[in-house]
């Protein structure tokens, strides 16, 4: 291969590499996972999952810990051979609005006076869980808002985070 194919695929390595490495996600989303696990899930060892995902107690203990995307997909894969459960990443979407794991996010928004201001909302709270995509909400009647999601340049969001997101939506 020439020099100049050669430079593009070390290029494109090294954005690979940025992207698995750069702090995208909050601690408080694996908080959730783990609060989740632990109610529905007793027989599985936290600490092996976080192990195998290079994190620690510590880590997802302080909200103002950003894990990477490398971390949270092998935390994924880990967690769905040991659960057997396709689609965890939606099942704790949804029980994040019941999670203590919340905290003040959680407080703020049932201080709204209605679901769709909360909604609306969204696209303001998202990025204190996530730098990975951006959320955009507009209302598009006097009782619905369309909520979307687009991961931002560079990054490889997978399948089961858009689950998440839509499991989060959902219990709302």
């Amino acid at each position: 291969p020439s020099n100049g194919l050669i430079k593009k695929w070390r290029n494109a390595q090294r954005v690979v590499d940025m992207n698995n490495e750069a702090p995208l996600y909050n601690s408080r989303l694996m908080k959730i996972y783990l609060e989740y696990i632990i109610k529905n899930y007793p027989d599985i060892s936290v600490d092996s999952i976080l192990d195998f995902a290079g994190m620690t107690r510590y880590e997802v203990e302080d909200p103002a810990h950003w894990f990477n995307q490398y971390q949270i997909d092998s935390f994924h894969e880990v967690l769905v051979k040991k659960t057997g459960n396709l689609n965890i990443a939606r099942d704790v979407g949804r029980y994040s609005s019941s999670s203590a794991a919340a905290g003040a996010v959680k407080q703020y928004v049932l201080g709204l006076m209605s679901l769709t201001a909360t909604y609306q909302l969204s696209e303001k709270l998202y990025p204190f869980i996530s730098r990975g995509a951006s959320v955009k909400a507009k209302k598009i009647g006097p009782s619905t808002v369309e909520v979307t999601a687009k991961p931002k340049p560079g990054v490889a969001e997978k399948p089961y985070q858009c689950a998440n997101r839509t499991g989060i939506l959902e219990g709302m």
